[in-house]
């Protein structure tokens, strides 16, 4: 049997764990860790697991890939046990946005996101504009940037910029146009001026039609941070989008909406909430919310604090430039880039905690936050809603953020929303041959929040909505498991109280695909205090389509 106080020291001892295996810094471990790990097979144990772990990883060949995402995890993992808020975070959104650069593990900055709502939805902004990989890492380096002196010069160029002529130009005015509050609102009006001398009848020029303009083309003559008119290999290509946009007032309500909809984001104050992430065992910080039970398989702790909490607003106002080398934070991200390949180096510090913390292997269950995070980069989604019991669907629904489609079908009457060319309503029944119909912009606007929304896959729209006393399990039944080829169970369980104060029981089971983290079926079930078991509210089969087979089902609609 091991002692405490043998326990104790194994914990101390593991704090050094990287130091033994370097002997680079070998001399930095305290004298009293090694004698105790010189005779502890525990601590050898463990040290020797993670050689070869290490070993194993160490001779990889690192792909540009793997090397970006380590970059970023480190940027990441920079705020350990700092207080972070939406300034924090905003300049990571358009990363976490980028299909290439996928995060399935928490972050300081994840974290932050699960608990926060207004943030969470920005994120959903960027990831449905269609950026590509390169406009997504320019919006995050101009969110990061600050704005430099030069509005003279830049306000002189306004007049060919917003008539998206960039050739006369340089890249340091683009830059400033962009990262100027004063200078872009003065180009904004300028293009809104232009905008509203066109009619809404007026021909564009035919070179292009709206339907070939994209929203990456849409991105450039908005956003031109980051081009440089001098070495632009695209200005002929550019200059026969923007012979389009100049006389096209479609396509110019696009590039204002683009331009209100990235600014916005940047310009949007605090929201109030800040977290902390520390990893577990760590010197707690302050009395914040805990948010345990949203991590409780990760060998993390985070803290919630909201407005009236107690922030260190020293350390939310700037990026710290690394984690503190402190002896107490000895496993660090820093400590394990040390010795570790770049592209393991910030995910390691969470998979060998589960060895070191729990005694367990790095698989794990899947956490709640990874299943809205891949609901939330499908693409392209269709959901059917059955009764209890029921063999034909009640109601489907399929939403294409690729697409900008969204279609329901009620019974027998479809409705088809399609935003390609601007918005347009059309619907048919078995009775009635499809027709566009007229609609309020509330409507569309209603539409466009259901291609952006998990479409009722999960309880809530968002993880910040999650009640913080919901208690999630993975269901162990075998029977439950076969029936829906190989998925793992899930049940998120929380209470809800009625108008009269009434407490409901609420349960959401959920069968996962474990290799992609999404929901393949859910169920929704209710029990009042009068019954005796859960009951059966609908449920929902889930399947995630391609473009060609979106475009399919819209085709078979007859819309």
């Amino acid at each position: 049997m091991i002692s405490y106080n043998s326990r104790s020291n194994c914990a101390s001892a593991r704090q050094y764990y990287f130091d033994l295996l370097d002997k680079g810094v070998e001399e930095d471990v305290p004298e009293s860790v090694i004698r105790h790990v010189d005779s502890c097979r525990r601590c050898k144990a463990d040290i020797g697991r993670l050689g070869a772990l290490l070993a194993g990883t160490g001779n990889a060949a690192q792909s540009q890939k793997d090397l970006v995402i380590s970059e970023l995890l480190s940027l990441h993992f920079a705020w350990i046990g700092k207080s972070v808020t939406c300034r924090t975070v905003k300049p990571f959104l358009p990363s976490l946005a980028d299909p290439m650069l996928q995060i399935s593990i928490p972050t300081p900055v994840t974290v932050h996101l699960d608990n926060c709502r207004a943030c969470s939805e920005e994120l959903s902004t960027f990831r449905n504009l269609g950026f590509t990989h390169t406009q997504l890492c320019r919006l995050g380096q101009f969110i990061a940037e600050k704005p430099a002196d030069g509005c003279s010069q830049a306000q002189a160029a306004i007049p060919a910029v917003a008539g998206m002529v960039f050739g006369g130009t340089d890249a340091e005015v683009l830059e400033h146009l962009c990262t100027c509050p004063d200078c872009r609102e003065l180009l904004y009006q300028y293009r809104e001026s232009a905008r509203s001398e066109l009619t809404p009848g007026h021909a564009a020029q035919k070179e292009l039609s709206c339907k070939e303009v994209s929203e990456a083309d849409i991105f450039e003559h908005c956003f031109p941070y980051g081009i440089d008119p001098a070495g632009d290999r695209d200005i002929e290509f550019r200059e026969s989008v923007a012979l389009h946009l100049r006389s096209c007032p479609t396509c110019l309500a696009k590039i204002q909406q683009l331009h209100a909809a990235v600014y916005s984001i940047a310009e949007r104050p605090d929201s109030g909430v800040a977290t902390r992430f520390t990893f577990r065992g760590q010197t707690g910080h302050g009395a914040g919310r805990q948010s345990g039970r949203m991590y409780a398989d990760w060998p993390v702790d985070v803290q919630v604090f909201e407005q009236e909490d107690p922030v260190d607003t020293r350390v939310t106002e700037a990026a710290p430039e690394a984690v503190s080398p402190e002896p107490k934070q000895k496993v660090s991200v820093v400590n394990l880039q040390r010795y570790l390949k770049p592209a393991i180096a910030a995910a390691a510090v969470i998979l060998i905690g589960f060895a070191f913390f729990f005694g367990t292997p790095a698989a794990k269950a899947i956490d709640l936050n990874q299943i809205y995070r891949a609901i939330g980069i499908a693409g392209n989604i269709h959901v059917s809603i059955f009764d209890p019991g029921g063999t034909e669907p009640k109601t489907e629904e399929w939403a294409s953020s690729s697409l900008g489609i969204y279609m329901s079908k009620v019974g027998q009457e479809l409705t088809l929303w399609d935003f390609r060319a601007g918005p347009k309503k059309v619907k048919s029944s078995r009775n009635v041959a499809p027709e566009a119909v007229p609609f309020t912009e509330a409507g569309a606007a209603a539409a466009r929040r259901r291609i952006n929304s998990p479409l009722g896959i999960v309880p809530f729209d968002n993880m910040s909505e999650v009640p913080p006393d919901a208690i999630w399990n993975r269901v162990a039944d075998d029977t439950l498991q076969s029936d829906t080829q190989d998925s793992e169970v899930y049940d998120l369980t929380w209470t809800e109280r009625g108008s009269r104060g009434q407490a409901k029981l609420k349960k959401w089971r959920v069968f996962v695909d474990p290799g992609s983290n999404l929901p393949r079926k859910a169920q929704f079930y209710k029990k009042s205090p009068t019954d005796t078991e859960p009951i059966l509210e609908n449920e929902l089969v889930v399947e995630y389509l391609n473009d060609l087979e979106v475009e399919a089902a819209v085709k078979e609609a007859s819309l």
